[in-house]
């Protein structure tokens, strides 16, 4: 199996493989590669909330009037376009369509099947350093992959940057990384997906798997 991590739940595959912990009994099966989505750092999530704030300068007040709702700096679909998507994204669904890209759906039509409901308690214990590279990387014999976006508020290119030199330094041996021109954070929803699709498959096809 490979393992395919976004975001936060990129942060999770990490921790997971840089845990001690990780399952090496007949009953489990153990990754043998690990692709990375916009990934939280290993070294900790905190330049991400910083951009955000940066990016959305009512983030705390709004936060703060909201009852700290872990929902509210994405309560709106101009929020959400903000922060998970790039800018040829249409926001309503009565947007003119964008004939260049995949504009399978409007940022109006993603904020509507989303979650009402969010833990901040899982981003917030990745705030600092959790994962160790070499760790991570040994456990799945050096195949690891990274996938940014060029429009990614959050996790931004250079971040994503810092992010290959950690793996890169565990051995001197450079990992993979794939840039999805014109994305936001949100590759796999974003009007360009199909790149980072192909971005999946190539790579995968590389290994072997």
């Amino acid at each position: 199996p490979v393992l395919i991590g976004h975001s936060a739940g990129g942060g999770l595959s990490q921790y997971y493989l840089s845990s001690t912990t990780v399952p090496t009994s007949s009953s489990h099966t153990t990754p043998q590669a690990l692709i990375l989505l916009a990934p939280f750092p290993p070294s900790g999530g905190a330049p991400t909330f910083r951009n955000w704030a940066l990016f959305d300068p009512w983030f705390s007040f709004r936060f703060i009037w909201d009852g700290c709702d872990p929902m509210s700096p994405l309560s709106s679909p101009s929020l959400v376009k903000r922060a998970f998507f790039g800018d040829s994204k249409r926001l309503f669904k009565t947007s003119v369509k964008d004939e260049s890209d995949d504009d399978d759906e409007s940022v109006e039509e993603f904020f509507e099947q989303m979650n009402p409901e969010e833990n901040g308690a899982w981003p917030a214990s990745m705030m600092f350093s959790f994962a160790d590279p070499a760790k991570v990387k040994s456990s799945v014999n050096g195949k690891v992959h990274l996938i940014t976006a060029s429009q990614d508020r959050l996790m931004t290119p250079n971040i994503m940057k810092r992010v290959k030199q950690a793996y890169d330094n565990v051995d001197g041996n450079e990992i993979g990384l794939d840039v999805v021109q014109g994305s936001g954070h949100h590759i796999m929803f974003d009007n360009q997906w199909k790149q980072g699709l192909k971005y999946v498959e190539d790579r995968l096809d590389s290994w072997g798997l």
